[in-house]
């Protein structure tokens, strides 16, 4: 997909968005489209250890923070496009992860919203 960032995030998308979810979100450009990272609450942090840390659910770790944490699209839509792209729910649970304070690398941090 070839939209831009700001393309998508209209500020009346991201006021609406603002207005949902609250400080911090970001933007994130993915092989399928662009998507709004917001927090995500310490009990979806703690599911998402306890995924990691299971040898038995750990691939669904970062597919299951990647969910939980976008605030743009819909849940159908990012479902159609981790069925079609799943690799971007590694850089989607980074972003999200990051944004909770995990340590990460400074490259391709997304852009701030707000």
């Amino acid at each position: 997909m070839d939209q831009e960032i700001d393309e998508v995030v209209t500020p009346e998308l991201q006021a609406e968005l603002v207005a949902k979810h609250g400080l911090p979100l970001r933007a994130l450009k993915t092989k399928a489209g662009v998507v709004v990272i917001r927090l995500v609450n310490r009990a979806t942090y703690q599911k998402y250890k306890e995924l990691l840390f299971n040898e038995k659910t750990a691939p669904k770790a970062a597919e299951f923070v990647a969910q939980n944490a976008t605030a743009y699209p819909d849940q159908a839509t990012v479902r159609a496009w981790l069925d079609k792209f799943p690799g971007i729910s590694a850089k989607m649970a980074r972003i999200a992860l990051e944004m909770l304070g995990q340590d990460g690398s400074e490259e391709d941090q997304g852009k701030e919203l707000g």
